[in-house]
């Protein structure tokens, strides 16, 4: 049987969460530069190619997006975000409320909670996928209790 410490789990961002949001984003931009042009509109076409960068933008963040859940911990990749918390950190793995939603957050042994970006429960989300991630993560945590040093 394959050990904790030798697997890895990624989390990433939900299908319909990386394409819905910018693919509405660019349909409403690419609508706005159609009445622009029809009615000869510059600030209503320069709001329309703002929502398709917008868009692009949106499409390039949730892609980069991820949780990575390793021997060494877990590592949290963003566009500006490269963070490893270490197991031997970690004193607890909860669910907290977050905006509109929940979040899996981690309690380092400053008391410090870190809030995983993913995976996330909300109106748009998996309720059964993310209780598989918590519980995936939880697990994780737990296995490799006996193999930490301290």
């Amino acid at each position: 049987m394959e050990q904790p410490a030798e697997r890895r789990m990624t989390f990433r961002m939900p299908a319909l969460l990386l394409l819905a949001m910018p693919v509405a984003l660019g349909c409403l931009g690419l609508a706005l530069l159609a009445l622009a042009s029809a009615h000869h509109s510059a600030p209503v076409g320069s709001a329309g190619f703002y929502l398709i960068f917008l868009a692009l933008g949106a499409l390039a963040l949730n892609s980069l997006l991820r949780v990575q859940v390793g021997p060494a911990g877990i590592r949290i990749r963003a566009l500006r975000r490269n963070q490893l918390v270490r197991w031997a950190e970690v004193r607890a793995v909860t669910v907290e409320p977050y905006r509109r939603g929940r979040r899996v957050t981690l309690w380092t042994a400053t008391g410090e909670p870190v809030q995983l970006p993913l995976p996330m429960a909300g109106k748009a989300c998996d309720e059964a996928a993310f209780l598989r991630g918590y519980h995936q993560i939880g697990q994780y945590w737990q296995a490799l209790q006996g193999q930490l040093p301290g």
